[in-house]
């Protein structure tokens, strides 16, 4: 999946910078991680993957090309807008348990949380737009 594309109304609506970046060598082993970070003066948001293993969030002050300062403050981005979440989690009537082990759905699942949230409050996990 492109992040860049599927991220794009906040490169384009929002006019916020978009950054890809991967580091090799992490966490103590031979893990590559890739990290796309969306961010304007306000912050910096990061998806961070890593490769066939985790998908998490960060909230940095700024944006850095050093991995630790762009992981400055985790997000649980399963809090905002709980609603959108529940909808994308259910596979016909019941509750998907592998629904967080499918890194597309929970990027599509958060292009639209970010865009309701955005809508809503002019900001999105600490970042003003």
């Amino acid at each position: 999946m492109n992040i860049e594309e599927l991220f794009a109304f906040l490169i384009n609506e929002y006019k916020l910078t978009y950054r890809y970046q991967a580091f090799y060598n992490c966490y103590g082993g031979n893990w590559m991680v890739d990290t796309h970070s969306f961010f304007n003066e306000s912050g910096c948001f990061t998806i961070q993957i890593i490769f066939q293993r985790e998908i998490n969030f960060w909230y940095s002050s700024q944006f850095s090309t050093e991995m630790e300062e762009l992981c400055e403050s985790g997000i649980n981005v399963s809090l905002t807008e709980p609603q959108i979440w529940a909808k994308h989690e259910k596979l016909l009537f019941f509750k998907n348990p592998f629904f967080w082990d499918n890194y597309d759905k929970v990027l599509i699942a958060l292009a639209e949380v970010i865009k309701t949230h955005l809508e809503k409050n002019n900001e999105f996990f600490g970042i003003q737009v």
